[in-house]
């Protein structure tokens, strides 16, 4: 297990010394991609997104309590390098 956590937390930091902009630029080719799939695909990943987004009423997010994607707090744990995964894609200023 420590072997595993390791080589996760290595990936993780090794991938944050990419520039973020590299990552950035392929976000509409990604897109691109999904919109490529077939029905049955589109609609598994919808089963997928409903099973673990819950929230079905609306809600508002206050600004002065909201971190900007490039300014998340991210500490050294795999948590952050997960968060990172998916947050490199999108531009510092995004909310």
């Amino acid at each position: 297990m420590f072997k595993s956590r390791l080589f996760m937390n290595l990936k993780g930091i090794s991938s944050a010394f990419v520039p973020r902009f590299i990552f950035q630029k392929n976000l509409d080719k990604i897109f691109n991609e999904i919109l490529k799939y077939k029905d049955f695909e589109l609609e598994h990943i919808a089963t997928r997104v409903n099973y673990y987004n819950k929230i079905k009423s609306h809600f508002s997010i206050e600004n002065n309590k909201v971190n900007k994607i490039g300014k998340l707090p991210f500490k050294n744990t795999s948590y952050a390098y997960d968060a990172y995964e998916i947050s490199k894609y999108f531009k510092d200023s995004f909310l």
